[in-house]
């Protein structure tokens, strides 16, 4: 029997390439970071020609809403920015997006755009709300307003307005095929009547698109993190679903006297241990630090991990799990290139398929169906190298066929954990505050060069820069409540750490 490994996948689920770099001489439409995301440069020269546009064209919504999204994005993305002038660029920022918004109500009144960048710039507030609804009620087309109406009524618990929405969000076909697929197999590996615990934006709203649109698992409930910080939402969604545990843990009162981190792995151990009538699991984009109370109770049955104060032959589970699911997506993209979602997010997320893969092909090589390891050893390796983690992959799979094994211990995430902690620039480099709110301050043991990137847990590169302070800012406005990563490289060597942000 095996237990959880996560050594690889943890690693290769948070590392992202930077922007893509294009030099542009005419205006292109900007789509949501969230799709596809270009180089600093890329959206502050974007900003230049939207702006020149909206001069042209003042009446023209189109130019105004791409010309707020490339302001909005220039100045979430920047690089060389020094924490010295922060502050009057900061107000700088401000005060731009303010004039921004007054010159556009002047221009294009009680249109689609005023309305939704008032709901968007304000950071989706309650008070918000009707701006919204006006947006809605003159362009029910536009795809991504349902992101936020399915966020918003799924917070205030009106269940058929949730499936109204994802209903609709479903049919624009808007969201890609991969992440649809990938979170079928998510399902797929979970028993009836199951809770499932999820993170972020890709492991949640597909499994609420497959549920409210496809009728795929309506048995069952998905609990987000993040959206559970709310203590009315949380409590509503306890008591309706029936999920025991000590919501206290994410009080208020305890996030401001104690790590973020910790709060939520306190609360997910208590819904783990106090659930016992009902199966609970854990998506595998999971941050590792929410999981480390019951990290020797988790198995990997396919694309999550089920929690078992008892062992349990998880390769019997894995087995029947993988024949069900839908692989022929990883192998065959039907979108052509003109499709605002890059592979590299959804091939950062699928590198979680490497654990179930990896358990497999151990299995089946030491029972000695050589030709069944191998057909789980190449796809490992494959979809490793489609992931850029080949490397640390095969690193692994030399060290299985040197006689490692993950029989009954997570070796490989202890090994990696010791090594952080012997890494001397880990030591050295200071993050705070953890948790953070607008803007995270990282403090470098000297001056030399760090390249340093924020990235989420689905491996999307939110902010990324190059520079020499020994202090530097990072702005994380517009940036949702959750976990994140800052990965640092130097000279030195690299560090990562993950941080929280809480709104």
């Amino acid at each position: 029997m095996k237990k959880l490994f996560n050594g690889i996948i943890c690693a290769g689920l948070l590392l992202a390439g930077a922007g893509i770099a294009r030099a542009q001489e005419r205006p292109e439409t900007i789509h949501r970071i969230t799709k596809i995301q270009y180089a600093p440069e890329w959206y502050a020269t974007q900003q230049k020609l939207w702006e020149r546009e909206v001069a042209l064209n003042p009446q023209s919504e189109e130019a105004w809403f791409n010309y707020f999204k490339a302001t909005r994005y220039a100045g979430m993305m920047y690089r060389g920015y020094e924490d010295t002038d922060g502050e009057s660029a900061r107000r700088a920022k401000a005060e731009r997006m303010e004039k921004l918004l007054a010159d556009m109500e002047r221009a294009i009144p009680n249109t689609f755009t005023a309305h939704y960048v008032k709901w968007w710039n304000g950071g989706n507030q309650e008070d918000l709300f009707p701006e919204l609804e006006k947006a809605y009620a003159i362009r029910q087309d536009y795809a991504e307003l349902s992101d936020d109406f399915i966020t918003y009524y799924e917070m205030h618990g009106n269940e058929e307005q949730v499936k109204f929405f994802s209903q609709k969000l479903y049919q624009s076909k808007d969201m890609p095929t991969g992440l649809l697929e990938y979170n079928y197999n998510v399902l797929v590996s979970l028993e009836k009547n199951a809770v499932i615990i999820t993170t972020g934006d890709n492991d949640t709203y597909p499994l609420w698109l497959l549920q409210y649109a496809k009728g795929i698992r309506p048995d069952v409930t998905v609990l987000n993190v993040s959206l559970a910080t709310d203590p009315a939402y949380r409590t509503m969604k306890m008591k309706k679903y029936n999920i025991k545990g000590d919501g206290s843990r994410l009080d208020m009162e305890r996030l401001d006297t104690t790590p973020y981190a910790t709060c939520v792995a306190e609360f997910l151990k208590s819904v783990a241990e106090s659930n016992t009538a009902r199966p609970i699991y854990f998506a595998l984009t999971c941050d590792p630090q929410y999981l480390e109370p019951i990290k020797g109770d988790l198995y990997t049955v396919g694309l999550a991990n089920r929690y078992s104060p008892d062992r349990i032959d998880n390769i019997a589970l894995l087995k029947r799990n993988w024949n069900a699911f839908r692989l022929d997506y990883l192998d065959l993209d039907f979108y052509n290139e003109d499709y605002p979602f890059t592979l590299s997010p959804l091939s950062q997320l699928n590198m979680n398929y490497v654990t179930p893969a990896l358990l497999l092909y151990e299995h089946y090589r030491l029972s000695g169906e050589t030709e069944k390891a191998s057909r789980y050893r190449e796809f490992a390796l494959r979809i490793a190298r489609q992931g850029e983690q080949a490397e640390e992959v095969e690193q692994y799979l030399a060290g299985l066929d040197a006689g490692e094994t993950t029989e009954g211990t997570t070796e490989q995430q202890k090994t990696a954990d010791a090594e952080r902690e012997k890494s001397t620039l880990g030591r050295d480099v200071m993050i705070v505050p953890n948790p953070a709110t607008d803007a995270i301050t990282i403090r470098m043991p000297d001056a030399s060069e760090a390249e340093v990137q924020l990235v989420d847990m689905q491996g999307k590169v939110l902010r990324t820069m190059t520079t020499r302070q020994q202090e530097i800012r990072i702005s994380t406005e517009g940036a949702a409540a959750g976990t994140y990563v800052v990965h640092i490289k130097t000279a030195k060597g690299h560090f990562s750490k993950n941080v929280q942000i809480i709104r």
